[in-house]
């Protein structure tokens, strides 16, 4: 199960994409406003962000550049909707979205496109645990970091 931002406006486009999301068990989040992402993002950590180019205010394109500049947020998995044509794909690009979607496209492409990113983010996680060193053996690395509990008490704000 994924903690999943949709940051759009679009009723139509909305309310299906987010029951398919749902019904695939994820954990949905939706956001009307890059305002409002904006403000969600300064406190929690979503595995997936589906942002949709065109919105009031300030527009999803922009709405990339804050998302990666906020260390904890950097390795979010990102999903943008654009209208072919109309898109900065410069700007997209410098973003580093894991997926980027050409309108029209049916909310059936989106999911199933959100599903394919936290496929490929899931295999990462798993093949990065894979690479440990046989149990009861500590790497050099992990050898001079602290353990969790010290860990906890010097940083406790990433913990959260």
């Amino acid at each position: 199960m994924a903690r999943i931002l949709v940051v759009h406006d679009d009723n139509k486009e909305l309310k299906p994409l987010d029951a398919l999301l749902v019904e695939e068990g994820h954990r949905v989040v939706i956001k009307r406003t890059a305002l409002q992402a904006m403000e969600f993002l300064a406190v929690y950590s979503p595995d997936l962000v589906i942002i949709d180019s065109q919105l009031r205010g300030m527009d999803g394109v922009t709405l990339l550049a804050p998302i990666r500049g906020v260390p904890r947020l950097r390795d979010v998995s990102i999903v943008i909707m654009v209208e072919s044509g109309q898109a900065d794909l410069e700007k997209i690009q410098l973003a580093r979205p894991q997926s980027v979607l050409h309108k029209p496209l049916r909310v059936e492409e989106v999911r199933d496109a959100a599903l394919e990113v936290l496929a490929r983010r899931n295999s990462t996680t798993i093949t990065s645990t894979q690479n440990k060193p046989p149990s009861g053996k500590r790497s050099r690395l992990e050898r001079h970091l602290p353990n969790e509990k010290t860990f906890r008490e010097l940083w406790p704000e990433a913990m959260q």
